[in-house]
């Protein structure tokens, strides 16, 4: 059975372009098409599969869209959303008889940012979820959220958003190699922090550390990337070009993220809320020691600490630059079989 997956591949970079990127590439085969709800200019490609991007105009998208969904011969068509209010697209489309309908949300928060939402929303959302066959949940948070809407069990699959990393057509960068090559000769050991410059993902905990760190052999690299929805970029800037043992990079693409992983020694990601945090994954799969907050579950093997407790994740910082933490073996899920048996794939 072919697949059409709608959702979008990079750029832009982020968790669900990512996660769609990876699974094209390692399942190409049963996919035959990906309609790309996020227009830019340099789109990255899969060789095999059908990619067609919509229109920047967002009322010439939604005639777009309906075009491109009744043309699909696909037997399932798997939509992939960031955010619940993207679920109002399905009361609209058109559903062939006998096409199953696949879908995946990746929001850490699903109640939480359901129950933000009017009255209206929250029942149209219900009515839109009533459509679709088969649900991909990345959380016991997010299974609960499905189940409050009325989804059986018979329609929730348990799945995995990490898949094994796979290279890019994008080409490394030689200032790339050349600054990871500088900061390696600078500190003896380096942490790395990662995600969109939004207050979600704690970035102020990690500077503020940074500091007052009186070790001047210990390095930070902080990677951005993302929409600056809440303007807190150029502040991130500004406070990193102030600290002599911080580097900022800004918009990574995967391969240079895993290089940048590679040269380093520390993974951090003490989030507030969080869905999966495929980092978290691909740093264990690279070796680092990892400490993660308890906004999600975790991929095993990373070092956990409550959200909202700073004192505890400063102190678990602590003991990973003393090297009283240690990486433990790499046992992460990689999330081919949940995928096989959630899109029936053989």
């Amino acid at each position: 059975m072919t697949i059409c997956v709608v959702g979008g591949l990079p750029e832009p970079i982020g968790g669900v372009t990512n996660f769609l990127y990876r699974l094209l590439t390692h399942f190409k085969g049963q996919v035959n098409q990906v309609i790309d709800l996020y227009p830019a200019t340099n789109k990255w490609k899969v060789k095999g599969v059908n990619h067609v991007v919509r229109p920047r105009s967002r009322v010439l998208s939604v005639f777009w869209l309906l075009r491109k969904m009744r043309q699909s011969t696909a037997g399932t068509i798997y939509f992939n959303f960031s955010s619940p209010k993207s679920l109002l697209l399905l009361l609209f489309l058109p559903k062939p008889k006998g096409v199953i309908w696949a879908l995946t949300l990746h929001h850490g928060a699903l109640i939480e940012s359901m129950y933000k939402s009017s009255i209206l929303m929250r029942k149209l959302a219900r009515l839109a979820i009533k459509r679709v066959d088969r649900i991909g949940f990345i959380s016991e948070n997010q299974r609960s959220f499905y189940e409050e809407c009325g989804v059986n069990n018979a329609r929730l699959f348990r799945i995995s958003t990490y898949l094994p990393y796979v290279d890019c057509d994008d080409s490394i960068e030689g200032d790339i190699y050349k600054r990871l090559a500088e900061l390696n000769g600078d500190f003896s050991k380096l942490i790395v922090a990662s995600g969109y410059p939004t207050s979600l993902y704690r970035h102020d905990w990690v500077l503020e550390y940074f500091e007052r760190l009186q070790q001047p052999d210990v390095g930070l690299v902080l990677c951005l990337y993302g929409a600056d929805n809440e303007g807190l970029l150029e502040g991130y800037k500004k406070w990193s070009s102030r600290l002599p043992n911080v580097t900022l990079l800004e918009g990574l693409s995967p391969q240079q993220f895993q290089q940048v992983l590679n040269a380093s020694d520390v993974y951090v990601r003490p989030t507030l809320t969080d869905s999966y945090g495929v980092a978290v994954a691909e740093a264990l799969e690279c070796g680092l020691v990892v400490l993660a907050s308890d906004a999600c579950e975790r991929a095993r093997g990373a070092h956990i600490f409550a959200r909202n407790n700073r004192a505890q994740f400063e102190a678990m910082l602590d003991r990973a630059i003393r090297e009283e933490l240690l990486c433990a073996k790499s046992d992460v899920d990689s999330g081919f079989g949940s995928l096989k048996s959630f899109l029936s794939i053989e």
